[in-house]
């Protein structure tokens, strides 16, 4: 495996605090000309699957385009699978699915019908549909076979899929006066889906939400009630607290200033978190990726512009986005970081395209990092914890359709509860209860009784309230 690493250095800026990243490995996914990095997907394996596009000529001077890659823990490409008809294949959305394998929405480069794919778990593709709309941007899997999302003419759309990727019935989203898309969709607390909507006027371009049942029919909206015109980027789903929104609002320099706002489930801003980094007043930043990290704080990569040069850059705040650490990543030619992820382990893999590595054309970039947390030196003020904290590790597998092995993390012998809830917000089952020793706790939940669907783990504790950053809270799906 080459190592294309030239430098990674870690710097102060104000606030900041000097620490090392490790690097544990560098690996490139070359092409002739263009790419681009669209997800990162996790496996249970421990394994990651990118999803993107890689334009990659034949003997035969056909393109390939559209990618999905499996790596390996280690770094090692394991398979990888081009997603191809007549044409260039740009993925817009991908998932894993409760079969281990994944799916995929995209649209051609010609702007042709986009598409939806279905692929085992060794990326052999089992079924693939185009359909007659404008664009599908996100895809999300149901009991009953899948959900898209995307536009067709003036309004956004969404479709039921059924297991087999076959049409299952649409509909319309609309906004008065307004031509809106619908670029992404998850479950909300009550059985149906929280839509995110971006209106298309080319004079004012804006974000919203739309909740819907579970027929998709509306239910409610909200927008950003401040002053900036906040553009959503992505929606999380926090149990029993609410949504967490991050994104970005344009400066008075029009630059895009990172954001992050928690709301509750009755629509009220609980928490607002605006990153203003100073980097200098010759250079610009531009936001790829947002966050949250195991300790309830911020990772956010993107990158920075300086005489028409540019650098990776990464940057981990707190639950407050004071920054704790931050540091460019640099090779002779890069873009920056588009996609960001925290594995179970606490490390981070960064994903983003780099140019002419190697004398090839543009290239995936991908790192895997681990921070030394001996050498990070908090604020008085932030009520991050200590590197050795409580963590609600992701069970695996998940989804899962019979048991699954749930992880946690201690750092000291504690009385803990760990309960499990369904998507109604209702405690299904108290898993644990009592005092455990420190260090890591592991326990297997059997759902012969509990009905297909979203559940919510949450570990709480006397301690994590009043020292540490809050309950720690995972998602787990079962599908029978």
């Amino acid at each position: 495996m080459k190592l294309y690493l030239l430098f990674f250095s870690i710097f102060a800026f104000s606030n900041a605090s000097y620490c090392q990243i490790e690097i544990l490995w560098s690996e490139t996914y070359s092409g002739d000309s263009y790419a681009q990095v669209c997800d990162i997907i996790q496996t249970t394996d421990n394994s990651y699957v990118f999803s993107g596009y890689v334009i990659r000529h034949t003997d035969d001077d056909v393109p390939y385009c559209g990618n999905l890659v499996k790596f390996s823990e280690d770094g090692e490409i394991i398979w990888e699978t081009f997603l191809a008809w007549d044409d260039y294949l740009v993925p817009t959305g991908a998932i894993a699915t409760s079969d281990g394998g994944f799916a995929v929405t995209g649209v051609p480069v010609s702007m042709g019908p986009p598409f939806v794919m279905k692929t085992n778990s060794d990326g052999e593709i089992e079924w693939s549909w185009r359909f007659n709309v404008h664009f599908l941007y996100d895809i999300l899997e149901t009991e009953e076979g899948f959900i898209v999302v995307g536009d067709d003419e003036f309004s956004g759309l969404i479709m039921k899929l059924d297991d087999q990727g076959r049409s299952a019935g649409s509909t319309p989203v609309s906004v008065e006066n307004q031509s809106v898309s619908i670029t992404s969709v998850i479950n909300s607390n009550d059985g149906g889906y929280v839509l995110l909507i971006e209106t298309r006027d080319p004079e004012i371009i804006e974000t919203l939400l739309i909740f819907t049942d579970s027929e998709g029919d509306s239910t409610d909206s909200w927008i950003y009630p401040g002053e900036e015109n906040f553009l959503i980027k992505t929606i999380e789903l926090l149990p029993d607290e609410g949504y967490l929104l991050t994104g970005s609002y344009q400066d008075e320099r029009r630059f895009p200033v990172p954001m992050a706002v928690e709301i509750d489930f009755e629509g009220n801003v609980a928490s607002e978190v605006v990153f203003n980094f100073e980097i200098g007043d010759d250079w610009s930043w531009r936001l790829g990726s947002i966050i949250r990290t195991q300790d309830r704080g911020f990772a956010l990569g993107g990158w920075t512009s300086y005489s028409g040069e540019s650098d990776f850059l990464f940057v981990k705040t707190n639950v407050n986005g004071e920054i704790i650490w931050q540091g460019r990543y640099g090779i002779e030619e890069r873009q920056g970081i588009s996609c960001l992820q925290q594995n179970r382990e606490g490390d981070y893999i960064v994903a983003g395209v780099a140019k002419d590595i190697d004398e090839q054309g543009e290239s995936w970039l991908i790192v895997k990092a681990g921070q030394d947390p001996s050498n990070i030196s908090y604020p008085s003020d932030s009520i991050i914890p200590h590197p050795s904290s409580f963590i609600l590790s992701n069970p695996y597998p998940n989804p899962f359709n019979s048991t699954t092995t749930i992880e946690y993390t201690l750092p000291f012998a504690s009385d803990i509860t760990l309960n499990l809830y369904n998507l109604t917000g209702q405690r299904v089952e108290t898993l644990v209860s009592g005092r455990m020793q420190a260090g890591i706790n592991r326990i297997m939940l059997n759902a012969d009784d509990l009905v297909s669907g979203l559940y919510f783990l949450r570990l709480q504790s006397p301690k994590m309230r009043k020292n540490y950053a809050g309950d720690q809270v995972q998602k787990l799906m079962l599908l029978k």
